[in-house]
């Protein structure tokens, strides 16, 4: 049975599959989660929200040999307390061909205002979670084959017209595939924007976790 919870709801599907002819496809580099450092930084000091997307370069054996992010990142020193952390994980190394070999992990970094969080009295939400909940047909086979399970975070921001504007992944379940659904998914869904204290909507972050199960 694979169960995937999402938001308020959980999804509980049976799901038979045959191992025969299927070969797992290589993987990129991961970061172990639970393993970082926390991120060692005010967030009172943020004049707005920032998303660091970070390109970790990771060794054959597991060990990061650099941190840079893929676009610019105006605060430096929020970026050189996001380096650290990055830097601080334990990584699962990439495979090509079976074997570990050199590879990178990507990481986004979300950091709300601590006064624009702490302002709202409604966060953004998704409209209808049936509309985009992931199903048992959207268990990657190759994740099945090898019972890869884990919890993705997903953080999202939503303008006040209830858009997407930015979303990726905050915390990894420990294998890609599994994240690119979760992402995938939460693309195609519909939201409600935050409102502030008035009522008025306003551009907020949120995150949501997607927990991956195969009984």
């Amino acid at each position: 049975m694979v169960r995937i919870h999402g938001w308020i709801c959980v999804l509980s599907f049976f799901v038979v599959y045959a191992a025969a002819a299927q070969t797992p496809s290589d993987a990129p580099a991961v970061a172990v989660p639970g393993s970082c450092q926390r991120v060692d930084f005010n967030r009172a000091l943020l004049e707005s929200p920032v998303r660091i997307d970070l390109a970790v370069q990771v060794s054959e054996s597991g060990r990061p040999l650099s941190a840079l992010p893929m676009a610019p990142v105006e605060r430096a020193d929020l970026l050189a307390a996001v380096v650290a952390s990055a830097m601080s994980c334990e990584y699962r190394p990439a495979l090509a061909a079976g074997k570990p070999a050199p590879g990178t992990a990507r990481s986004l970094f979300s950091f709300e205002r601590a006064q624009a969080a702490e302002a709202l009295i409604r966060k953004p939400r998704v409209t209808d979670v049936r509309e985009c909940a992931p199903t048992a047909k959207d268990y990657p086979v190759a994740s099945l084959l090898r019972d890869e399970t884990g919890t993705t975070r997903i953080g999202f921001t939503v303008d006040p017209n209830g858009r997407l504007t930015a979303f990726g992944v905050a915390r990894s379940s420990g294998h890609l595939r599994l994240d690119f659904v979760a992402l995938a998914k939460l693309a195609t869904c519909r939201f409600t924007p935050g409102a502030l204290p008035d009522g008025t909507p306003t551009s907020a972050s949120f995150e949501v976790d997607y927990v991956w199960k195969i009984e």
